[in-house]
């Protein structure tokens, strides 16, 4: 899962354990709780334009903070209409559900292979990821060079291998039959 969709799968594997066979959580965290007054403000300013700012124009934002390399036109125009056909009121929904949301005090109830997928330049810092993926058993961190949040579509070569080396690894043998 990437960013909320990761978010998704943390609360998945914590809650039945028994149903993953693995994990790939992309820019993503087990929690959203600001600590910090850096945090706190960082979600008001996401909540308050959320709020304020009509959809097509926190897309255009979103667009251009997700993908802001000149040759990520194309791609930035398809995240940008996409992204304002959302509906307004389960966006704000979802945003105001995950403030708050976490699973960290429960990481040791994973207990499937799990690989973290970070770019290098994600909202949050790669260390941050390092201390939760310590806190997992059967977990490796993967850093994506030249990426931000969006990773799997600004560095889709890169992840696609990692991801595919991650499944390939996490494949149980056939059983034989005595």
């Amino acid at each position: 899962g990437i960013s909320m969709g990761g978010m998704i799968a943390f609360q998945l594997a914590t809650d039945h354990p028994q149903i993953p066979g693995s994990l790939t959580i992309i820019n993503s965290g087990p929690e959203l709780i600001p600590r910090r007054p850096a945090e706190y403000a960082m979600v008001a300013k996401r909540l308050f334009f959320a709020h304020v700012l009509p959809l097509p124009t926190v897309a255009h934002g979103l667009a251009r903070l997700l993908l802001p390399k000149p040759e990520q036109a194309e791609l930035r125009a398809i995240f940008e209409q996409r992204w304002k056909e959302n509906d307004r009121r389960a966006y704000l929904a979802s945003l105001r559900a995950l403030i708050g949301w976490g699973v960290s005090k429960r990481l040791d109830r994973i207990n499937c292979p799990v690989m973290v997928v970070s770019g290098d330049r994600d909202y949050t810092p790669v260390e941050k990821k390092r201390e939760y993926v310590s806190l997992l058993g059967d977990a490796r961190l993967a850093v994506v060079e030249d990426s931000g949040h969006a990773t799997p579509v600004d560095q889709p070569e890169a992840f696609n291998r990692l991801l595919l080396d991650f499944l390939a690894g996490c494949r149980q043998p056939a059983a034989t039959e005595s």
